[in-house]
Formats: C-alpha cells, structure tokens, sequence
C-alpha cells in the first residue's frame, strides 16, 4: 500500500524547495554582487576570504573539481578584481590566490541579503521550531545518504531517463543533465558553506 504521509511529506518537501528557489532568486537580484556571480564563484570566493594565499592546486582539491575549471573559475573572479594571483616566492611553479578587496566587498553585501533571506523565510517558527525543523531535515539527509550508499536510491530506479524531470532535495542549480530538477537549495544565492571573510 502507498504510504500517504510519505508523498505527502516529499509533496511538500518539492514545493518548499520551488518556492525557496523562486525567493531567492528574486531577492539576488537587490544584489549586483549576487546577480553576476554565480554559486560557484561564491563557493570559491568564500573559500579564498577564508584561506587567503593558498595554492589553486589546493582550492581546487577542497572544493572537488578539475584544475582547468578551477583555471577558468579564477580567471572569471580574477578579471572582475575580487581576486589576484602570484607566483609563489619560494617557488614559482605554485600559484597562490589572494582576495581583493572588491572581493570582500561583494562578499559581505551577498552575506548581508542572504541574512536577511534566511531570516524572513523562518521568521513564522519559533526558534525551538526551527531546532526542530533542523533536526528532522538531518535525519532526512542523513537517510538519504545511508540509502545512496546501498545504492537503495541509485540511478536505476528512476528508470533510466537521464534525471529528466527529477525532483530532489540536493541542489536547484540543476547539475549538468539533470533537466527539471528541484530541491532545497536557493538558485538566486549562492551557498553559505561557511560565512567567515578573511580568516582562516
């Protein structure tokens, strides 16, 4: 038999995740710094403010993507001043990226209307209900991820169609070939792993 509760939980997990999506996005754009810089110059700023100096080689192992995206990315942040590159004195094969700036700038005004965002879409719980919602929704990640290990969840049981149309609860930026896809993540704002500028 169907379990009713269920669908309607992931019913109601769906239609969070659109319209969280659609706020976000809507408030970005009170954000010049949010409006031309997309999550993954946010992540990579961010993680710069937080570790100023360190080696491309390393940014781009602790955020998990290729050298060459990681070339690209930078270049892109780079070319609109909110970082630069030197060669590292001890050795010149070492490229060491360091923020602007401009780039803390744009860092603190996206902070400040994501702030703001995350505030007014909980002002309607109390805190206690908040800690709560917290709680349930690890418990809910948490269970996922146990189920993707086993592969419970895998790929194959949304039949082979390319993700098309998929609705989960990871990420509404919607990776390469995940056509449709909705989630829990704000599109508009970038992610706030970590909130620090500047310290390491």
């Amino acid at each position: 038999m169907e379990n009713t509760m269920s669908l309607q939980l992931y019913r109601a997990l769906s239609q969070l995740g659109r319209s969280i999506h659609r706020t976000g996005h809507g408030m970005a754009h009170d954000c010049a710094a949010a409006h031309t810089m997309h999550h993954g110059q946010y992540d990579a700023l961010s993680l710069i403010g937080q570790e100023d100096g360190a080696s491309q080689q390393d940014l781009a192992e602790k955020m998990d993507i290729r050298p060459s995206s990681m070339t690209e990315l930078l270049g892109k942040l780079e070319q609109a001043d909110r970082i630069v590159r030197r060669k590292d004195e001890n050795d010149q094969r070492v490229m060491r990226v360091f923020i602007t700036e401009q780039g803390k700038e744009d860092i603190q005004q996206i902070q400040s209307v994501f702030s703001n965002f995350t505030t007014a879409l909980f002002d309607g719980l109390t805190e206690e209900e908040q800690a709560q919602f917290l709680t349930l929704i690890q418990k809910v990640n948490m269970n996922i991820k146990e189920k993707m290990d086993t592969e419970e969840l895998s790929d194959h049981h949304c039949g082979h169609h390319g993700h098309h149309g998929h609705h989960d609860i990871h990420g509404l930026h919607g990776r390469h070939g995940h056509h449709g896809c909705h989630d829990l993540h704000g599109h508009g704002l970038p992610h706030l792993h970590d909130t620090r500028v500047g310290k390491k």
